[in-house]
């Protein structure tokens, strides 16, 4: 891989292993979480045939999915990046994120794109 570092390579894993184990809503919210961490890596750089290759799919399929870059919570974000949630929190009070805001069902978080800039800087 050339630009996907350990650290986006673990968080795609995850995100694929969510989607397979996952059922009813759960399923549809693991769905989600990936269509926005895939645009949010395709922002920082990440190629889609890099993520194509982490996924098992075609870049085509990548495209597809990865349009929106929406908001993930702090709690779903640290599991599929196996960080801790207090990293995260580490970050928000440092101001290297942001307070996170509200997704359209009110959920708090952060928009995909800023968590995978911030883990790639990071280094975590």
């Amino acid at each position: 891989m050339d630009s996907a570092n350990g650290a986006i390579q673990q968080l795609i894993l995850a995100t694929k292993q969510a989607e397979a184990t996952a059922y009813g809503e759960k399923r549809r919210e693991a769905y989600r979480t990936t269509r926005y961490l895939l645009a949010g890596c395709r922002s920082n750089g990440i190629s889609m045939s890099e993520l194509a290759t982490l996924l098992g799919a075609s870049a085509g399929s990548v495209r597809a999915r990865s349009s929106a870059d929406g908001i993930v919570s702090r709690a779903t974000f640290a599991s599929l990046a196996s960080i801790t949630l207090n990293t995260i929190l580490r970050w928000e009070a440092t101001g290297i994120l942001p307070p996170p805001t509200p997704d359209e069902r009110g959920h708090l978080g952060h928009a995909a794109s800023t968590l995978v800039a911030t883990l790639l800087k990071s280094g975590e």
